[in-house]
C-alpha cells in the first residue's frame, strides 16, 4: 500500500462493516489495523494485504494459506482467526484485538529480561510452538515481533499472557510444502537456525527449537547471540556456538536456564531438544515456588483472574495446567480410532469380522470348558466337599469311575470319621420305573444315605427333605423327593403335591419335597435327576417278607471336611481307619484310601473330558491367532499407506511411544467390538448347546452359560488379541526414516515392511495347513472308527434292556421270565432268532 491510505475507502471495501481506527503496524506483505466492529461493538484486529500485491496470486495464496493456518489452530497462546474475506480489492482476516505490547518494544525499553520473567515468556511460547506442531505447522519466524505480550485487565496482578502472531511463512510438512517449502529461505535471518538459512526443504521441528534458543539468548541479555551481518559469516559463528557464552554475559541467570538455551543453540538439529514439549518441560523443572508464574493454559482456564497463591510449587501448577490443554490420553485416542475407522467401513468391517471369528470361537469352547471342568457344584462350600477312594488288592468295584462301596462298609466309615467329616453321604444312580396309572416309563434318580441333603446344606423349594434319622434302626420311610423340573413338567407346578404316592420300581413312594431350582445333585451333578429315594427305603424289596434282610447296595461316598481340615489330613485319618474295618471278603485287602475333591463330573469322565476340552481350547486359540495375524497383516499394509501421516506426526514432535500408543489403541478397538460380536455368538451358540437332546442315555442338564469367568475369558482375549494385532504394526509403522519419508513417495520402511507382512502370511499358512491336517486326521479316524469290523453281523439286529431285580425278582424267577420271553419271541414271523444276555456285545 502507498504511504497514505485512504481509510474510508478501506472501510467501503470490508462491507461496511468495521470502522477504522488506526494503523498498528506494517510488514512487508500487509498492514494491521486497529477497527471497531460495529455490529458486535468490539476491538478487532484486521491485516490487509497491500493492495499491490492483491492482484499477485502467488501472494494472495500466501495470505490466504495463513488465514487457513490460523483458522485451524486453538490454544491460548496463539491469536485465533475470526473470520477471512476477499473482494476484487482487499484481501483481509480478522482478529480478536491484543490489548498490549510486543516483546521487542518490551527490549528496545528494558534491554533484557528478569531470568524468572524470561522463563514464564519461554515456556509459554514453547508451549503454543508444541501445540502448532502437533497439528503439523512450523511458524518459521519466531522472534520478538511475532511475540506479544497481552497486558492483563485493570486489578489484575498476573503477568501478560503470551501470544503468538504472523504464521505468514508457516509451513505444513507432509500435509503439503506450503509457501515456500522448496529451497527458497524464509524467515529473520537472526534468528533462523542453520539448516534453515540455507534453505534445507526438509522441514524439521527443531529448527524452531534454535530460534526460542536465539530469543531466551536476547531475553536475558539484551545481545543476539551471533552479531554478524553477513549470512556466511553467521554460519560461522553458529557452528562455533555464541561468540560468548551466555553464562558469561548473564552470570545471574540460573545454570538449568543457561544450559537449556545452550542446549537448543546447538548446531546440530540432533544434539537440540527433541521437540518443544520436551524443551517446555526442562524449562519448568526449573521453576521456583517463589516465581509469580501462571502459564498460559491455566490463564485461559481461570479466565485472568487474579493468581491466588498456593503452598504447591509453581512447576505443578504449570505442569497440571498444560496437561488439561494437551492431554491426548487414552480417550482422545479412542475418538481418534473410531473416527479413522468409519472412513473405511469396508476395511473395517473385514477385520471385525475375521477377529470376532476367532474370538468367537475361542470363546464359545471356552464356556463349554468352564461347564464341564471348572465350574464347581452350584452347593454352599463346594471347596469341602470330598469323594473317598480305595485301592484293593484284588482291584475293586467302581460306579460312574469312583469307587463302589457295600452299604455297610459306608456306614462304618461314616462311623469311625466323625471328627474328619461333618457328614459322609453314599449315593448310587438308578434308572426308576415310574407307573402312574397305565403309564409307565423311566426316570433318572439316586438312591441316598438319610444325610445327603444335610451334608449338602440345601433348602427344599418344596415341603421337606429326608434326613439322616432314615438311616436308622425302624426308621426307613417309603418316601421321595422329587426334582424341580420334574415337578414342572409331569405336575403341571402343582403345591398340593405333597403326600401324593407315585410307584417307583414297583414300590410306592410318598412325595414329601420338591428340590430346589438348577439342583441336579453334587457327585455325577450334570445328569438331569428327577427323583431321590432313601437307601434305607429302597433296599426293601417289594416282595420282601418281614423277615427278608434287605438287599444289597453298592454306592459312592463323598462328604464334607470339618472346617480347617485339608485333604491330606483326611488321607492321614483314612489310612488309620480302613484297617479296623472289616471286608466282606477276607482275601480282599484294603491298600490305601485318600479322598479327591468333589466335581459335577465323575471321575471316569472329567480326565478324557478335561483332555478334550483342552484340545479343542487350544485349536481354538490357533483360530484366534491366524485371526489376530491376519488383522495384523491388514493393519501393516494399511500402515504402508498412513506412513506420511505417522512421518509427519513423529517430525512435528509427537514421540514414538505416542503414535505406537494411538495404534495399539486403535487394534485393540477393533478387538473390542469384535469381542462384542463374539459374546452376542457365544450366548447363542451356548443356548443351542442346551437345547440339544442328550447323546447318551441318561438326560444331561449341563447348564452352559456365559457367566463372569466367560466374560473375562472373552475380556483377556480380546486384549491379547488387540496386543497381537496391532503391536508389531505400530512398531514398524513408526520406525521411520524422517529425511526419507517427507520426500514425496519415500519408501524408506518398504523392505522391513516387506519381511513383516511376509512373515504374517507364512505364519497363517503354516497354522492353516496344520489345523486343516489336524482335521483331516480326525475326521479319517472318525471314519474309521465306525467301520471297524466287530466280528458279527450286525444288520437288522435290535437290542432291549431288562432290569427287573428293582421289583423284587431273584435270579431263578428272572431266569424263568427271561427264557418264556425268549420263546415267545422267536416263533414271531418277523424275527429270525432271539438271545439274551448280561451285556451284548456293541455293533460300534
Amino acid at each position: 500500500m502507498s504511504e497514505s491510505i485512504d481509510l474510508r475507502q478501506l472501510e467501503q471495501d470490508l462491507g461496511g462493516r468495521y470502522q477504522i481506527v488506526r494503523e498498528l503496524g506494517r510488514g512487508a506483505f500487509g498492514t494491521v489495523f486497529l477497527a471497531r466492529e460495529i455490529a458486535l461493538h468490539r476491538l478487532v484486529a484486521i491485516k490487509a494485504l497491500h493492495r499491490e500485491r492483491v492482484v499477485s496470486a502467488e501472494e494472495r495464496e500466501r495470505f490466504t494459506r495463513e488465514a487457513r493456518t490460523i483458522g485451524q489452530l486453538s490454544h491460548p497462546g496463539i491469536v485465533p482467526l475470526l473470520t477471512f474475506g476477499e473482494t476484487p480489492a482487499v484481501l483481509y482476516m480478522v482478529m480478536p484485538y491484543v490489548g498490549g505490547e510486543s516483546l521487542a518494544t518490551v527490549l528496545r525499553d528494558s534491554r533484557r529480561l528478569d531470568p524468572d520473567d524470561a522463563r514464564r515468556i519461554l515456556i509459554e511460547i514453547a508451549d503454543a510452538v508444541a501445540y502448532a506442531h502437533g497439528q503439523g505447522v512450523l511458524h518459521r519466524d519466531i522472534k520478538p515481533e511475532n511475540v506479544l505480550l497481552e497486558s492483563p485487565p485493570p486489578g489484575d496482578d498476573a503477568p501478560p499472557r503470551v501470544r503468538l502472531i504472523d504464521f505468514g511463512v508457516a509451513a505444513f510438512p507432509m500435509r503439503d510444502r506450503g509457501a515456500g517449502a522448496t529451497y527458497d529461505t524464509w524467515g529473520t535471518p537472526n534468528f533462523m537456525a542453520p539448516e534453515q538459512a540455507l534453505g534445507e526443504p526438509e522441514l524439521d521441528p527443531r529448527s524452531e527449537l534454535y530460534s526460542i534458543g536465539v530469543l531466551g539468548y536476547l531475553l536475558l541479555t539484551g545481545q543476539l547471540p551471533f552479531d554478524s551481518t553477513k549470512p556466511s559469516a553467521r554460519l560461522v559463528q553458529q557452528r562455533s556456538e555464541p561468540a560468548v557464552p551466555l553464562a558469561r554475559r548473564a552470570p545471574g541467570a540460573p545454570a538449568d536456564l543457561v544450559t537449556t538455551i545452550d542446549r537448543c543453540l546447538a548446531f546440530e538439529p540432533e544434539r537440540r531438544w527433541v521437540n518443544a514439549r520436551e524443551l517446555r518441560n526442562a524449562l519448568m523443572r526449573g521453576l521456583d515456588a517463589t516465581v509469580p508464574t501462571v502459564s498460559l493454559a491455566r490463564q485461559a482456564l481461570r479466565g485472568r483472574r487474579p493468581v491466588r497463591r498456593t503452598n504447591r510449587s509453581r512447576s505443578t501448577l504449570v505442569s497440571e495446567s498444560i496437561s488439561a490443554v494437551h492431554f491426548t490420553g487414552l480417550a482422545n485416542d479412542a475418538r481418534f480410532s473410531f473416527r479413522r475407522l468409519r472412513k473405511t467401513p469396508g476395511f473395517t468391517a473385514a477385520m471385525i469380522l475375521t477377529l470376532a471369528t476367532g474370538i468367537g470361537a475361542t470363546t464359545v469352547v471356552f464356556s463349554l470348558f468352564e461347564a464341564l471342568v471348572l465350574r464347581a457344584p452350584a452347593l454352599p462350600n463346594p471347596g469341602s466337599l470330598v469323594v473317598l477312594e480305595e485301592r484293593h488288592n484284588d482291584g475293586h468295584s467302581m460306579e460312574m469311575g469312583a469307587t463302589s462301596f457295600a452299604y455297610e462298609r459306608y456306614l462304618a466309615y461314616a462311623a469311625a470319621l466323625p471328627t474328619v467329616f461333618t457328614g459322609l453321604v453314599g449315593q448310587t444312580i438308578r434308572d426308576f420305573s415310574l407307573r402312574s396309572g397305565t403309564d409307565v416309563r423311566t426316570v433318572g434318580g439316586l438312591v441316598t444315605s438319610g444325610n445327603y441333603f444335610e451334608v449338602l446344606g440345601i433348602r427344599p423349594a418344596l415341603g421337606r427333605f429326608y434326613t439322616g434319622s432314615q438311616d436308622s434302626a425302624g426308621g426307613a420311610e417309603p418316601v421321595v423327593v422329587i426334582g424341580y423340573d420334574f415337578w414342572q413338567r409331569e405336575l403341571r407346578g402343582d403345591r398340593g403335591v405333597l403326600g401324593r404316592s407315585i410307584v417307583l420300581d414297583s414300590r410306592p413312594m410318598t412325595i414329601i419335597g420338591v428340590a430346589p431350582r438348577g439342583f441336579h445333585g453334587a457327585f455325577a451333578g450334570i445328569y438331569a435327576f428327577d427323583a431321590w429315594v432313601p437307601v434305607a427305603a429302597y433296599r426293601q424289596s417289594p416282595r420282601a417278607t418281614p423277615a427278608s434282610s434287605p438287599r444289597p447296595i453298592g454306592v459312592v461316598v463323598f462328604g464334607r471336611l470339618r472346617p480347617g481340615l485339608s485333604a491330606e489330613q483326611a488321607h492321614v485319618a483314612l489310612r488309620v481307619a480302613f484297617p479296623r474295618i472289616p471286608m466282606r471278603n477276607p482275601s480282599s485287602h484294603v491298600l490305601d484310601a485318600w479322598v479327591e475333591p468333589l466335581h459335577a463330573l465323575t471321575p471316569d469322565s472329567r480326565g478324557a473330558t478335561a483332555g478334550f476340552m483342552t484340545m479343542l481350547l487350544a485349536i481354538a486359540c490357533v483360530v484366534l491367532f491366524i485371526a489376530a495375524t491376519n488383522t495384523a497383516g491388514m493393519l501393516l499394509a494399511r500402515a504402508t499407506i498412513l506412513r506420511r501421516e505417522i512421518a509427519t506426526r513423529l517430525a512435528v514432535g509427537a514421540t514414538r511411544l505416542r503414535l505406537v500408543q494411538q495404534l495399539v489403541v486403535e487394534s485393540l478397538i477393533l478387538c473390542a467390538l469384535a469381542g462384542a460380536i463374539a459374546l452376542l455368538i457365544t450366548t447363542w451358540s451356548v443356548r443351542v448347546f442346551n437345547a440339544m437332546p442328550s447323546p447318551m442315555p441318561w438326560a444331561l442338564e449341563l447348564n452352559f452359560s456365559v457367566n463372569m469367568r466367560v466374560f473375562l475369558f472373552a475380556a483377556l482375549a480380546v486384549l491379547g488379541a488387540g496386543l497381537l494385532a496391532g503391536l508389531a504394526p505400530a512398531f514398524h509403522a513408526t520406525r521411520v526414516d524422517l529425511a526419507a519419508a517427507m520426500k514425496e513417495g519415500g519408501m524408506q520402511s518398504t523392505v522391513p515392511r516387506a519381511r513383516l507382512r511376509s512373515a504374517f502370511v507364512v505364519a497363517q499358512i503354516v497354522l492353516s495347513v496344520t489345523l486343516l491336517t489336524v482335521a483331516a486326521l480326525f475326521v479319517r479316524s472318525l471314519q474309521r472308527a465306525l467301520t471297524i469290523d466287530p466280528g458279527f453281523d450286525a444288520a437288522g439286529v435290535v437290542a432291549g434292556s431288562l432290569d427287573l431285580r428293582p421289583h423284587g425278582y431273584d435270579d431263578k424267577r428272572l431266569v424263568t421270565l427271561l427264557n418264556g420271553l425268549l420263546v415267545r419271541h422267536s416263533g414271531r414271523p418277523e424275527i429270525e432268532s432271539a438271545s439274551f444276555a448280561a451285556d451284548p456285545p456293541p455293533s460300534r
